[in-house]
């Protein structure tokens, strides 16, 4: 698999591992929307386990079609496997691929009394499907191991969906309305103190107005939300696109630290979390003293100078550990004292972001169980809540049921994660066309371990 990323050639050591850990009663469900890619997981595969002496029997899905449990036990009599994998499901109508999977569901205590590991071979629209048509055989699966990542847009539309009531893109969260009214007020002061004639109660009304939403942040922050904030504001100061800039400007062989900069991206979000009090107090203090000097006050621009400091830290470190240089993070804020915000290119979606690309693939690999750490910008509470919204496919008074709220509180509650999915996904709610993602990190090989 010479074009696949690193993580992919992990995957196949970790499924090949827990096939061969011990003999006993196992559901691997590997995803993988690629044939050419599909052979080599299989040749790998193949030689991986003959090396250690494990029987691998392959069951195609249209065998399997007619009578699934008859086939696999048909061929533990004939080949005594120590490995079986249903192959070919792609291949099959969708009727009849779905009629396999709901025979997966009935004969799943049939199919582990076989004492084996079982691999089924999907795809990632198969896997959309799955908990619907086979809930109890989902349940008990061991794990999933994706060499295809989902696009970004379909995990969000399967988190949510209209059915469970998600969000329009029309809906604005208190914290979104509460920094658009501040940056509409910025602009309005600016242009205000740009006029000679420009009357002392209108600057005085626009300083009270952005107070007002200051102190509206602060209370999301007070109630819980400061990482809704951060995301917010980290967005819109396009720091994202500032790390990419550095990646894409880094030889092939020093892509690698790409991945020490996603996870220290994450630490330098929490952190701009934690000090959002701090940042929120200076902006308003400094508010007259710009004002006085006609220069419009900039939330947006304070938070970018925290986080770029913050980077810088990690930079250098970066620098003094592993010996690649990365001067690109200079402290240059996005000062717009002279244009307009239009005049700046609009975020990159999230199917062009490498950032974001890595968010998702974090995102779904803790949602299907194969990565057991939570992203952690997700609270445990809202972790759980992900989950749910993942797995299961029943109607919103189900949902409502399971986490104990009302039906109204429920889709309130799905309206504000959606948002900050997006946010954490660097992916805006407008669509734009796309174009392939590519993994930066992978450079066609393991990235070194970070040095401690």
């Amino acid at each position: 698999m010479n074009d696949a990323p690193a993580r992919a050639s992990k995957q196949v050591n970790d499924l090949i591992f827990e096939i061969v850990a011990e003999r006993e009663s196992k559901f691997l469900l590997l995803v993988c929307d690629d044939d050419e890619i599909s052979k080599q997981i299989r040749e790998t595969m193949d030689k991986e386990l003959a090396e250690v002496w494990k029987n691998i029997v392959y069951i195609t899905a249209s065998k399997a079609a007619d009578d699934l449990l008859h086939a696999f036990y048909a061929e533990t009599l004939a080949e005594r496997p120590e490995v079986m994998v249903l192959w070919g499901l792609q291949k099959l109508t969708p009727p009849i691929a779905d009629a396999v999977l709901r025979q997966l569901n009935f004969h799943r205590d049939a199919l582990a009394a076989l004492k084996v590991p079982i691999v089924i071979w999907l795809t990632n629209e198969l896997l959309s499907r799955f908990p619907g048509l086979a809930p109890d055989f989902w349940s008990r699966r061991t794990g999933i191991y994706r060499f295809t990542p989902q696009p970004t847009r379909e995990l969000i539309s399967r988190l949510f969906s209209k059915g469970k009531g998600g969000a329009s893109s029309a809906h604005r969260s208190d914290i979104a309305k509460a920094i658009d009214e501040i940056r509409d007020s910025e602009r309005a002061l600016r242009k205000c103190l740009r006029t000679d004639s420009f009357k002392v109660e209108h600057p005085d009304a626009l300083m009270a107005k952005i107070r007002d939403n200051v102190v509206a942040l602060r209370s999301q922050c007070e109630g819980g939300n400061p990482i809704d904030v951060a995301l917010h504001l980290w967005k819109l100061a396009r720091l994202d696109a500032t790390l990419e800039r550095v990646v894409g400007d880094l030889s092939i062989g020093e892509r690698n630290v790409f991945e020490y900069l996603y996870t220290d991206r994450n630490e330098a979000l929490l952190f701009t979390a934690q000090k959002l009090p701090d940042i929120f107090l200076k902006y308003l203090e400094n508010i007259p003293d710009r004002v006085r000097k006609k220069r419009r006050p900039d939330l947006v621009t304070d938070f970018y100078q925290v986080a770029i400091d913050k980077l810088a830290e990690i930079a250098d470190d970066l620098e003094a550990s592993i010996g690649v240089s990365i001067d690109q993070l200079e402290n240059t804020p996005i000062d717009d004292e002279h244009e307009d915000d239009s005049d700046f290119p609009e975020p990159r979606s999230t199917v062009e972001s490498t950032f974001g690309a890595q968010a998702s693939y974090e995102l779904e690999s803790w949602l299907t169980g194969y990565n057991d750490k939570r992203p952690m910008v997700f609270s445990e509470t809202e972790g759980q809540f992900l989950k749910l919204l993942y797995s299961d496919q029943g109607p919103m008074k189900e949902l409502a049921k399971k986490v104990g709220m009302s039906v109204p509180r429920v889709r309130k509650e799905i309206r504000r994660l959606e948002e900050k999915v997006h946010l954490y996904l660097s992916n805006p709610e407008k669509e734009r066309p796309s174009l392939p993602s590519v993994n930066k990190s992978a450079a066609g090989q393991a990235s070194p371990k970070r040095p401690t």
